[in-house]
């Protein structure tokens, strides 16, 4: 190739870069001093056919420039090394509310949020060594104070910073608000006072809280529970035949509950249920419930055998006067009534003949009010003569109910 020519191509290139990066347009002189004349002429020429070309370039670059930055939904934007905004698109102002003309010209730093200045001073340091930053996230005002929080993607070039920016305050707020919720879950889940697990799709345990952890021996319990097989953590578990009911929960979805289940010297209810792909259960030690509802059993059939040892009638009422249950053993008297016309009615209510009335009211009352034990007789007409019958009331409650 000429020299002459070889020397007017290169120029092109160069002159070509600076115009492709908006640069200003430098002659590049010969290096050849022999041949300066020569050059001097190639360059003249060729700065007057780049002159032409520039003129075409830029007018065709600027026109799509300003489609990109007129129909991006970024926020793009041109600093220079002492951070000032030379140019910014339209997205701006719909994210910001700063029209073009008041962001340009001005340092960004005055828009970031004070917290957020000094790791912004040191994304800046970065792009002054010619290096990128990207996924960078700080917050920036809006025209109405608030602040949004923003992305960042920036290039340098030379004196020039080229970046892109994407609003993600909804997505951090959303990641926040998931944060505080995970936080608040976990706290629920430790805090339990039942055993919470959770099991994967093939029953390997995935998660467990400690007090479902404190249920297996301290052996397995150091070793670490998380990850192994149900099976090996509950070793008759498909004797008990819940590890196929487990299965077909996870199956079906069908959640299950059961209550009495013997685990140990402990009694306990399972409840499992299909959490997504996986598998939930909830433990509970109802070992003090069913030891209360034997005691309550037990207490039951005492007081049935005193009841059945008596020749007496019994009744129960409320505070009311209201008749809530009676026993009748074999060798007590016969009730005037049945039992449907006198239970779950007041005693004041019924057609009890006088004076027994009178006199049973007023024992009732004395016994509700000082929550002392009442002793009377009183007497009834019978077609065979009149049958006198001892009673007593005593409170099962103090005087203030």
């Amino acid at each position: 190739m000429n020299a002459n020519l070889w020397e007017l191509y290169w120029v092109e290139i160069i002159a070509a870069c600076f115009i492709a990066l908006q640069l200003p347009l430098i002659l590049f002189l010969g290096h050849s001093w022999r041949r300066a004349k020569e050059a001097r002429q190639a360059l003249a020429q060729a700065n007057q056919q780049l002159a032409e070309r520039a003129g075409n370039y830029n007018s065709a670059g600027n026109e799509e420039l300003e489609q990109f930055f007129a129909a991006t939904l970024d926020l793009l934007c041109i600093t220079d090394n002492d951070g000032r905004l030379l140019r910014v698109n339209k997205e701006w102002e719909q994210t910001l509310g700063y029209a073009a003309a008041e962001l340009e010209g001005r340092q960004f730093l005055e828009f970031v949020h004070p917290d957020d200045q000094q790791k912004t001073r040191e994304a800046i340091a970065t792009l002054d060594a010619q290096q990128p930053v990207l996924n960078f996230i700080n917050r920036y005002q809006t025209k109405d104070g608030r602040y949004r929080t923003l992305e960042w993607r920036s290039h340098p070039h030379g004196n020039l910073v080229y970046a892109a920016a994407r609003d993600i305050t909804e997505r951090k707020e959303a990641e926040a608000a998931l944060q505080e919720n995970r936080t608040m879950l976990t706290a629920l889940f430790e805090a339990a006072p039942d055993a919470i697990s959770l099991w994967d799709a093939d029953l390997n345990l995935v998660k467990i809280n400690a007090v479902g952890a404190a249920m297996y021996p301290e052996a397995m319990r150091q070793e670490g529970l998380v990850g192994r097989h149900m099976t090996e953590i509950v070793p008759h578990i498909k004797e008990s035949g819940r590890y196929d009911i487990y299965r077909e929960v996870l199956r079906s979805g069908q959640p299950f509950h059961r209550e009495d289940i013997p685990h140990g010297d402990r009694v306990i209810e399972v409840r499992a249920f299909k959490v997504g792909h996986y598998l939930g259960t909830l433990v509970s030690d109802v070992t003090p419930r069913h030891q209360a509802a034997e005691r309550l059993r037990q207490s039951e059939a005492e007081k049935a055998a005193i009841l059945n040892s008596m020749d007496d009638l019994v009744f129960a009422f409320d505070r009311d006067f209201t008749y809530l249950e009676f026993h009748q053993s074999p060798g007590s008297h016969e009730l005037i009534m049945e039992p449907a016309d006198f239970l779950g009615k007041r005693f004041t209510d019924l057609p009890f003949p006088e004076p027994a009335r009178t006199v049973i009211l007023a024992a009732f009352t004395n016994c509700r009010e000082t929550g002392r034990t009442q002793s009377e007789a009183y007497y009834l007409e019978t077609p065979i003569g009149r049958k006198w019958y001892d009673f007593r009331i005593t409170p099962l409650i103090d005087a203030n109910g």
